[in-house]
């Protein structure tokens, strides 16, 4: 494009001219090419001539008047419809440009998303690649267990974990159950787990069970007046079950009790029965059970004793002594609380008397001491052979004995701990010697008289059986023994 004043070249979007500062006017717009119609690109450009000299420019004119003609060669008048002329066009550019910057944008926000989702998934396969390597599961169930429920995929309650190398674990989806099974009444069902080829077997047991017994308990009180009600029992339902694991449970509440409403009355006896039909079979269960009211008058007192009765024993309330009460109503039971007038210490060829008392009734209870003093206990004892007591042990064994001898040898206790043991002849052979030895055993620690060898000694005592034992010469003797209670 030329400028028709100064003949000079300028840009085809140019509102003036740059070296005269003619403004150029537009041509119609039927005859301006699609070219010049676009609005130039490039900030209309200032020429300043002053001279360039060395490293110095030249001094600058300060005249108002003289710049003005150097430096806007064109007419100032023309300046704000220049100024205007040129922010229109500067504005149009911004309109014209701006779905080339948006799609620029745009595309370049796609470039960014898309280059992040390729470097989650480059990361995450990475991660998938390095996992360790899975060495077995876990399952375990814990929702419903009743009649009918099936347990498969969908089933809620069931929980699985992946068990990985290190030790790691974390649990698992898309497991799967191959064959699903149905839970039934007192079995259990074998559920096998399975996932990336490992598997695990859960035994399920059915929630709903079939009783096997009921077991009623009263827990009120049996006083006189009390009114027992179902408030007073406790009935436990045992129910059945696949492994014998038996369990039990409260169905008191589902119980009927009859009488419904008692009142408790002194020396009254009552019967009760409880009924419970089990929902899961319909099948009814009964049991009786006896009250009796703890206010009753006792008609007779029976008392037994079942301890120690050797010499010295001391009977009190803390020794074996059963009590047995018999009521108005001709029934009798064991009873506790009762009490004893005086102790008593069980002597030698004495039977002891204890007053035993409960609720204002009160019994004697004898005991017979089964310590025989040394005259009695002396005249029991039988005169027996040695020759029946050594060929005949077992006949023998247990009963009382006495012997007359001569003691070939002595060891006597060392301390209260221990018996002395002596080796008797007891067969005389003439001349004041013995033969056919019996080993005894006797309790003399602290005995003011010893026994020596050689000493002629009867001695009083159980015989206990055979004794056998190796001599000096390593010979195993085989003789009678007897535990002796007195040594004349």
């Amino acid at each position: 494009m030329v400028c028709k004043n100064c003949g000079n070249e300028i840009k085809d979007a140019a509102a003036f001219c740059p070296y005269c500062g003619t403004p150029i006017e537009k041509e119609d717009s039927n005859s301006t090419t699609q070219e010049n119609s676009v609005p130039a690109e490039e900030p209309i450009k200032t020429y300043i001539d002053q001279p360039f000299e060395g490293e110095n420019f030249a001094e600058p004119d300060f005249n108002i008047e003289n710049n003005t003609k150097k430096h806007m060669p064109f007419n100032t008048k023309d300046l704000p419809s220049i100024v205007k002329s040129e922010s229109l066009n500067f504005i149009k550019n911004i309109k014209d440009n701006l779905p080339k910057v948006k799609n620029y944008i745009i595309n370049k926000k796609k470039w960014f998303i898309g280059g992040a989702i390729a470097l989650v998934i480059i990361i995450a396969g990475v991660c998938w690649l390095n996992q360790p390597a899975l060495t077995g599961i876990s399952a375990t169930y814990n929702g419903d267990c009743s009649n009918g429920v099936v347990l498969d995929e969908n089933t809620k309650g069931f929980v699985v974990y992946g068990f990985y190398e290190g030790g790691k674990s974390k649990k698992v989806h898309n497991w799967t159950i191959q064959s699903p099974q149905t839970l039934k009444t007192d079995e259990a069902a074998k559920v096998k787990v399975e996932y990336k080829g490992f598997s695990d077997y859960l035994v399920v047991a059915c929630s709903t069970k079939t009783v096997l017994r009921i077991t009623p308990t009263y827990t009120g009180e049996l006083s006189k007046g009390t009114a027992v009600t179902k408030d007073n029992w406790r009935i436990e339902a045992q129910y059945n079950s696949y492994d014998e694991n038996y369990t039990t449970g409260d169905i008191t509440e589902n119980c009927t009790i009859e009488p419904a409403n008692v009142t408790l009355e002194a020396d009254g006896s009552y019967e009760f029965t409880i009924k419970y039909t089990d929902p899961a079979n319909n099948k009814e269960f009964k049991e009786t059970y006896k009250l009796a009211c703890s206010d009753r008058t006792v008609t007779k007192l029976e008392a037994s004793y079942s301890g120690s009765k050797s010499e010295g024993t001391v009977i009190d309330a803390s020794s074996d002594i059963t009590v047995t009460a018999t009521y108005k109503d001709g029934t009798q039971e064991k009873v506790t609380g009762w009490t004893i007038d005086k102790s008593a210490t069980l002597k030698a060829d004495e039977t002891a008397s204890i007053k035993i008392t409960y609720k204002n009734k009160s019994c004697t209870l004898k005991v017979e001491c089964s310590s025989l003093s040394p005259s009695k206990y002396k005249a029991k004892c039988q005169s027996i052979s040695y020759d029946n007591l050594a060929r005949n042990p077992e006949k023998y064994k247990g009963k009382l004995v006495k012997f007359t001898g001569k003691v070939i040898q002595v060891q006597e206790a060392e301390s209260i701990l221990y018996y002395s043991a002596y080796r008797i002849n007891v067969t005389p052979t003439g001349y004041g010697y013995y033969d056919d030895t019996v080993y005894v055993i006797y309790d003399n620690y602290g005995s003011d008289s010893r026994i020596l060898e050689d000493d002629i000694v009867t001695f009083y005592g159980e015989f206990t059986g055979l004794k056998t034992y190796t001599s000096v010469m390593g010979a195993s003797i085989t003789i009678p023994e007897v535990h002796a209670e007195y040594i004349d």
